[in-house]
């Protein structure tokens, strides 16, 4: 019982120093100092004049063809999307719609790795989540492609249950910093 207190009151100590830690870092990040001279009004920007980084701009929506960046990769999600039927016996969705997006997943990172099949979600139309349909396709699913060595591309596809015609979104969230959402307009 003493062990279970030690590590509760541990990771306590941790989370604490950690919140001292950022405030510290951000503290200095405000101050302005007079002495850095002036500037004709108008001849620079506002973040410009206190040495902060311009803030970049808004990203466009991610959407078909759209290259982005995501946990070291980057990723494209295809338009030239195709159909199956899911055929399993023992399935629940046994006979129904399954939109195939090919997919491209190429490794930024400095080791080997690839798409993390529970880094990503798929919304239907409706807004509520799509059962994952990936292990009855799991010879071309991008879930089981496996991982890919510096510079190396995966060339896959995701499958997506149909719900109806109109947008569907991919969320990829790698759970610590990445979060990128994708819009598919689908009309079949």
């Amino acid at each position: 019982m003493k062990a279970k207190y030690r590590l509760i009151a541990l990771c306590a100590a941790i989370c604490i120093m950690a919140l001292a830690l950022a405030g510290c870092s951000g503290a200095d990040s405000g101050s302005n100092d007079a002495s850095s001279g002036s500037q004709d009004a108008g001849s620079s920007s506002s973040a410009e004049q206190n040495n902060e980084p311009a803030q970049p701009e808004a990203p466009a929506e991610i959407t078909f063809d759209t290259p982005f960046e995501f946990d070291g990769l980057t990723i494209t999600l295809g338009s030239g999307i195709q159909t199956a039927t899911l055929e399993n016996q023992f399935s629940d969705h046994d006979g129904a719609t399954v939109i195939a997006i090919p997919i491209s997943v190429t490794n930024n990172s400095d080791e080997t790795k690839g798409l993390n099949m529970f880094y990503y979600k798929a919304f239907g139309p409706s807004g509520t989540q799509l059962e994952d349909v990936s292990s009855f396709f799991s010879d071309s699913n991008i879930g089981f492609a496996g991982d890919a060595r510096p510079g190396a591309t995966i060339e896959s596809t995701m499958h997506v249950l149909y719900e109806d015609n109109g947008d569907y979104f991919i969320v990829f969230d790698n759970l610590i910093k990445d979060k990128v959402e994708v819009k598919l307009p689908i009309a079949l």
